[in-house]
């Protein structure tokens, strides 16, 4: 009877799955089948070994790649999947199954779509020359304009005929416009659309801005008045009031539009607003702003750094009865003044009812009913990094009409739920916090920098067409949120949205893009989670989703949401060269529900770059079939996606703009080669780097040489050129040379043995020397210092302090427990109880030498909980404290003002917040004693701990430069004159006769002299 038993138990046995001889480790744990990492081991690499087994062949593969035998390390940040392949040694079926899957999370990523590779938009390239020719520039500046005021100026491409589509279409075209009386004020358009925003004049004239750009010009003559009268405007208007064309006008508080009342605004109109600054329209109000393209309407804060507030048009609880706002030709330059404008408390009507991702003030809130109708309009953030931005639009239940109009660097394009929703041949772009941009170098940072949000209610249909949408930290358009209702983007154009051009997700949703492109982003479009059980009903038709992150995808990863439905239906559409995946249908939420959703990614009769994705859409849903991109047979049908049909293309090496020292070349060799565009033709570009061992002698040293071949629908390629070893070089140039079918628009790679730039630490961390002042008067506050005797400011250099000033104390100075934990930060001055308000007062002097030689200068400011700085009487931006609704910008900010919120008992208390000085700032330095004075703010009035301190370092040009000495260098290189300015700061200018000099727009350093110069020219540099 034991026969049988042992027999039985051998054939049990054999039926047993063959042991595993692949293995996975996390930080030395094995991973489970599924491993979806907690966010403290997500960057952790995974270890996967392949170890060999008597009697069979074992074989494995980490994402397609065979792995060898022992351990292999996978480290890049992404999805990834183990594949295990066994067969007996003698012969028979080999078994593959799916052995291990898991996660590597990049560490700028966060958990949002932690399963997706790290990315950050390609910088810009712009295109070529050529592709302008006949077409048309568009330039917007205020014609007649007062002294002392920031001047907004706006360019637009239109097409022309040669466009081949309908004429008076925005062109999507890169390219920089010049003007050669405002050099250092050039302005970039991204797809056709681009302003600037141009220092106050100070004498009266004609200055004409001469607009240029690839053989488009346009003259803007600017005509700044001698003297102004102004007419002071603020309060209730409650009839029709009429304010003439050229009327100006110094809104000098809130103004309210009442029931019944209109406000009808002349051409040429320029509103001076003070600083947080509103102008509310109730239910039965109208504001009508005439301008005109000759004579555009102009609202602007008197500084940049001081901001206006915005437009609130409020909402109405009787049907009929609406707040209107209709604008054309209207510059609307730097509002947004509250960074909480949603929670103030006491304000009537409440704003609760707007919904929002950021707290920001919108340039105009859109309550119930209310109607806002913008036509060839602007709104133009700020160009100077670190300045205050607003939000873009807050609708809640109204009506929202962009035609023509623009909206350029602000927070995010705003949160628009219910009512219509109309955007056409418009622009939203240039969406970041302040001082960065979607190319900076940090990855998405899931901080709701959006174009726009878009929650259409029941019914509701949002339209969009021909517009673009780009630059933005996180989606171009987010349409989340659960609800019925369609959002429709027909021949648009979506670029460098760092997370998803199109983000759509919640219960019924129709999200559709026609006709589009979706270029270099992260995702191009995805359907994500929805809550109530269908998802969104996501569809694709005839756009291009080239060069991104991800092409589509279906799923998300937000490990709450327990219901993935919807669908995403791609067809007769172009999905090529998408570096992580043309098309993506993996969901994962937790352990044990990860798989591919293929049928609910429906791909149809459409091109794809990639054989493993193409594989998984071969279900019965996904026909007539789709197929794999052939660049010679399919290049043709790029054509019709391109701004200029078949034109050439703007072709650019990607690396830092200037020259660089020779240690800074790359280790590796490597450089980046990028397209403006994607093209419907081959691409030639043949390369070059050559070196001298001598910048004087005559013999050059070809270091590498080589062609890149861009096949139709590819737009990054990159070259390997390392430097010889062993060799000192003293210049080296990589270069483009002789392009087929694209044009170099961008610069050569320099690299040279001048001297580096010269760092200087002129106020170190936890200095001596230091004055407050805490007089707190009442008890829970603390009043401002008054000024001296001879009307000085407390901020200015040579304010005399009296005895209410402490003095000569070391930093930091301040109260209480700093830290997250003992140790807390020691402090050189602790304030006694009595002297422990809301706000504090400080100064230090400090020495400066030769201010001219300075190119930068970097505060590194230490505050809890918020804090206001000041070099000579001039302000950086705020730091964590509200400029608020007062009159004079920082200067408004009152000694009672809260921080915008606390800091908590942690690790932001002792970390030093690096504020980049601007040029008002720097132009602020002198030869000899300089200040630097402080105000610290409390998030509350009986705030536990408070500290200061505070270090400033300058960065000089290297020496021999600028105004110590150095000046132009001619180097010759590759048969080719250079003339190379030691001092790369100061601007290169030319002459044909020695008298009349004219700047160089956009020199490049080193320079290429022209090879024929005829008549001859004379350069110089000017300081």
């Amino acid at each position: 009877m034991k026969t049988p038993g042992a027999f039985l138990l051998l054939l049990f046995a054999s039926a047993l799955p063959l042991p595993a001889r692949v293995t996975a480790t996390r930080n030395g744990a094995n991973l489970a089948t599924r491993n979806y990492p907690s966010a403290a081991s997500a960057v952790a690499p995974v270890t996967v070994t392949l170890a060999g087994e008597p009697g069979l062949t074992v074989t494995a593969t980490v994402d397609g790649t065979p792995l060898a035998l022992g351990a292999t390390l996978v480290w890049e940040p992404g999805y990834h999947e183990v594949y295990e392949t066994k067969a007996a040694s003698t012969g028979g079926t080999p078994v593959t199954t799916l052995a291990f899957q898991f996660i590597i999370a990049g560490p700028g990523r966060g958990t949002t779509e932690m399963g997706l590779p790290v990315s950050e938009p390609w910088p810009l390239v712009n295109d070529a020359p050529s592709a302008f020719a006949g077409q048309n520039l568009q330039i917007t500046a205020p014609a007649q304009y007062p002294l002392n005021l920031p001047v907004p100026i706006v360019a637009r491409l239109k097409k022309g005929p040669a466009a081949g589509a309908a004429t008076g279409d925005p062109l999507f075209l890169n390219g920089v416009v010049s003007s050669g009386k405002y050099p250092s004020r050039s302005l970039q358009l991204k797809r056709g659309w681009g302003s600037t925003i141009l220092p106050p004049a100070t004498e009266a004239g004609v200055r004409n801005f001469e607009a240029k750009v690839n053989g488009l010009a346009v003259t803007a003559p600017i005509e700044y008045e001698s003297s102004t009268q102004w007419t002071t405007k603020n309060g209730a208007l409650t009839g029709n009031e009429a304010w003439p064309a050229g009327s100006r006008i110094d809104l000098t508080a809130t103004l309210t539009v009442k029931d019944g009342a209109a406000l009808n605004v002349g051409p040429g109109t320029v509103i001076r607003a003070a600083p947080g600054v509103e102008i509310w329209i109730e239910p039965g109000g109208t504001v009508i702003l005439n301008g005109t393209p000759a004579q555009p309407v102009v609202i602007s804060p008197a500084s940049t750094a001081a901001p206006w507030g915005g437009f609130w048009l409020h909402q109405s609880s009787v049907a009929g009865k609406s707040a209107a706002l209709n604008a054309t030709d209207t510059l609307f330059c730097c509002w947004g003044a509250n960074q909480n404008w949603y929670t103030v408390s006491g304000v009537t009507p409440s704003r609760g009812i707007f919904s929002r991702h950021r707290q920001q003030q919108p340039c105009f809130a859109i309550g119930t009913r209310a109607r806002c109708v913008l036509t060839d309009c602007a709104m133009i953030g700020p160009v100077t990094a670190g300045e205050t931005r607003g939000a873009g639009f807050a609708l809640q239940d109204g009506t929202l009409s962009l035609n023509g109009t623009f909206l350029q660097r602000c927070i995010t394009g705003g949160e628009q739920v219910g009512g219509s929703v109309e955007i056409h041949r418009s622009a939203l772009f240039d969406m970041t916090e302040p001082g960065t941009s979607p190319d900076d170098g940090t990855a998405f940072d899931d901080s709701d920098n959006d174009g726009i949000y878009l929650v259409p209610g029941a019914g509701n249909a949002y339209r969009i067409s021909k517009t673009l949408i780009g630059w933005t930290k996180d989606d171009g358009i987010d349409s989340g949120a659960n609800g019925p209702g369609t959002v429709t983007c027909d021949g648009c154009w979506f670029e460098s949205c760092t997370h998803e051009a199109f983000s759509n997700s919640g219960g019924n949703r129709v999200p559709e893009t026609r006709n589009s492109v979706h270029f270099n982003n992260g995702q191009g479009m995805e359907c994500g989670y929805g809550d109530s059980g269908t998802g969104p009903q996501s569809l694709v038709d005839r756009c291009l989703m080239i060069g991104n992150l991800c092409g589509v995808r279906y799923g998300d990863n937000y490990s709450s949401m327990g219901t993935y439905g919807g669908t995403i239906t791609v067809r007769d559409s172009l999905l090529l060269h998408n570096t992580f995946r043309d098309a993506f249908a993996m969901e994962w939420r937790s352990s044990s529900n990860w798989s591919y959703q293929d049928a609910r990614l429906v791909l149809q009769n459409s091109k794809l770059t990639r054989p493993e994705d193409l594989a998984h859409q071969q279900g019965a849903e996904d026909t007539p079939a789709s197929s794999l991109w052939d660049p010679d047979v399919d290049g043709p049908q790029l054509a019709g996606f391109m701004p200029v049909p078949d034109s050439a293309v703007g072709v650019a090496l990607l690396h830092s703009a200037g020259i660089s020292p020779v240690s800074l070349y790359p280790g590796d060799g490597v450089f980046h080669v990028r397209l403006s565009t994607f093209s419907s033709k081959t691409v030639t570009v043949p390369w070059s780097v050559i070196g001298k061992v001598d910048r004087t002698a005559a013999a050059d040293l070809r270091i590498a040489s080589g062609t890149i071949i861009f096949s139709p629908g590819e737009t990054v390629k990159f070259i390997t050129a390392p430097l010889p070893e062993l060799v000192r070089l003293e210049a080296v140039r990589v270069a483009l040379g002789a392009v087929v079918n694209a044009e170099a628009t961008g610069r050569d790679a320099w690299f040279t043995a001048m001297a580096d730039p010269v760092t200087e630490t002129v106020l170190a961390k936890g200095s001596g020397g230091w004055d407050y002042y805490a007089n707190r008067t009442p008890a829970a506050s603390a009043q401002k210092p008054l000024d001296d005797a001879a009307g000085r400011t407390w901020t200015a250099a040579d304010y005399s302090v009296d005895a209410t000033w402490k003095t000569g104390k070391t930093a930091p100075i301040g109260w209480g427990n700093l830290g997250a934990s003992a140790p807390f930060l020691p402090l050189g001055t602790t304030l006694p109880g009595v002297e422990q308000g809301i706000t504090t007062y400080f100064r230090k002097t400090f020495t400066v030498s030769n201010p001219a030689s300075i190119r930068s200068l970097q505060l590194q400011l230490l505050s809890d909980d918020g804090a206001v700085a000041f070099i000579n009487g001039v302000p950086f931006p705020p730091v964590n404290v509200d400029p608020g609704t007062s009159p004079g910008g920082v200067s408004g900010i009152a000694s009672d003002t809260l921080a915008t919120s606390t800091k908590g008992d942690g690790p932001a208390e002792t970390t030093y917040d690096a504020l980049d000085a601007g040029s008002a700032v720097l132009g602020a330095l002198k030869e000899g004693p300089n200040v630097l004075a402080i105000e610290i703010h409390q998030g509350g009035a009986s705030s536990g701990d408070a500290v200061a301190d505070a270090a400033l370092v300058l960065t000089r040009n290297p020496p021999g430069s600028g105004p110590d000495g150095g000046g132009i260098s001619v180097l010759s290189l590759d048969q080719r004159s250079f003339l190379l300015r030691e001092d790369a700061v100061s601007a290169l200018e030319e002459s044909t006769d020695l008298l009349e000099w004219t700047a160089v727009p956009q020199a490049e350093n080193p320079f290429p002299v022209p090879a024929d110069s005829s008549p001859r020219k004379f350069y110089r540099l000017r300081k």
